[in-house]
Formats: C-alpha cells, structure tokens, sequence
C-alpha cells in the first residue's frame, strides 16, 4: 500500500466523538479548513522518513494535545514548533517548515499553549525514552492502536478510553501501516 492511498483510507474515516485530525477541524481551537491539511502532511512526511523503520510503537489512541494538532502519533505540536526542551523538530520530521494548527488566539487555549503550542506529557516521555535508548528517531514508527481521538461527549479537549470496536477499527488501521513497509 502506498501512503497516500493509507491517507486517503485514515481521511475517510468518521464516527461519533472522535476527532480525525486528517479530516476534521475544531472551529474553536484550529486555524481553520486548512489544519486538517497540515496534518496529512505531517503525518505523510513523518511516514515518508522511515520506509525502512525496525521499530514500531505503539499507544492506546491520539491525545488532544499531541497528535489532535500535530497530525503525528505520540508527538505534540510544542516538538514540531521547536519550543520543547528535550526534542528537536528535525529529529520527527527533518528539514520541514512546521506549520501550527492551534489557533493561537483562541479563548479555549492557556497562555502557554497560545505561545507554545500543546505539549503532550506523554509524548515528552516517549521521545525521551528514544533518545536515552540511542534509537535513531527515523530507525522508529510511534502510532496509535486507536489512531484517532476520542473525546467526550461535547469537549473535544478531553480524552476518552476507545471501545472495544473502536479498537478493532484501529487494529485494521495498523495492518494497513505496516503494509507501507
């Protein structure tokens, strides 16, 4: 399967209190239409990077702070806009212009994720883990069983724990990821 074509398949996904951040935009928290935009890229550069990755990794369902913006599994916007301490942008997506996807004058957003970004802790933790371990970072494929984000009912700035068939779902969604390879 070709990456383009596995977008396409994420893009098309829908169902209720789940965010698809391939296809979906929050009128309240993103920049608009064009976020959705943003993040296939990301996520298109991300997987371009690592066509002959030896690990994969992978966590319950994305978060609304990290791959809800970013586009990215277990990666949060602060990473790719360069304002996190630990992790360089290049290390997730190499030379790339990152382009944020929080709108930064929204009323939802704290101050520093106005400046910063969102920053995801569990993101920090894996990303640190990595580079304590010496793992190459493009030698790694972080996803998500559950690539998508649950939210509850009525606040998408909330997680959720996936039902047992959106698991199921997310499961097919892995196949296909490692049919890239």
């Amino acid at each position: 399967m070709e990456i383009n074509t596995f977008l396409d398949k994420l893009q098309s996904y829908h169902s209720e209190q789940v965010f698809n951040p391939w296809r979906d935009f929050d009128t309240s928290c993103d920049i608009g239409p064009q976020a959705p935009v943003i993040r296939s890229a990301n996520l298109r550069r991300y997987l371009e990077l690592r066509p002959d990755a030896h690990y994969l990794f992978i966590a319950e369902a994305l978060g609304y702070q990290g791959g809800h913006f970013s586009g990215i599994a277990i990666t949060s916007e602060r990473i790719l806009l360069g304002h996190h301490p630990d992790v360089e942008p290049k290390s997730v997506l190499g030379e790339w212009d990152y382009r944020r996807t929080s709108d930064a004058g929204s009323a939802m957003l704290n101050n520093t994720q106005r400046l910063k970004g969102f920053n995801e802790p569990t993101d920090t933790v894996v990303w640190n883990a990595l580079n304590s371990h010496g793992l190459a970072s493009f030698d790694v494929i972080l996803w998500n069983i559950f690539p998508f984000h649950p939210y509850k009912a009525g606040n998408l700035l909330t997680n959720r724990t996936p039902s047992p068939s959106e698991l199921d779902v997310g499961i097919e969604y892995a196949r296909m990821l490692l049919e890239l390879r």
